[in-house]
């Protein structure tokens, strides 16, 4: 997953996203920025994805993984860039902030 763009729509809501212009009528075939349910849904998709995951929040696009030490920490990191990579999550390292005391 790669932000909204990640977010297949079915052909339905494709169809709900129909617009035109004067070289003709275009759809979404992905979820773009700016629809009113597009926050929602990403954030409905970021919870499946890592459903399971110990001490682990997703609020949008921001991941927080906690544990009582550092070792669960390390497990519940490892955790959780498994099933980013099964999901095919992608984050970005120059935004990851590792082995935090505090939320920035």
């Amino acid at each position: 997953m790669h932000g909204y763009l990640s977010l297949v729509l079915d052909e339905e809501s494709s169809e709900l996203t129909t617009f035109a212009t004067p070289i003709g009528r275009f759809k979404f075939r992905r979820m773009p920025f700016g629809l009113i349910s597009a926050q929602d849904e990403f954030q409905r998709r970021m919870e499946e994805a890592f459903e399971g995951v110990p001490e682990f929040s997703v609020i949008v696009d921001d991941i927080i993984i906690s544990g009582k030490s550092e070792t669960e920490l390390d497990v519940n990191t490892r955790a959780a860039l498994t099933r980013a990579s099964e999901w095919t999550v992608k984050l970005n390292k120059a935004k990851c902030i590792l082995k935090s005391e505090s939320i920035p």
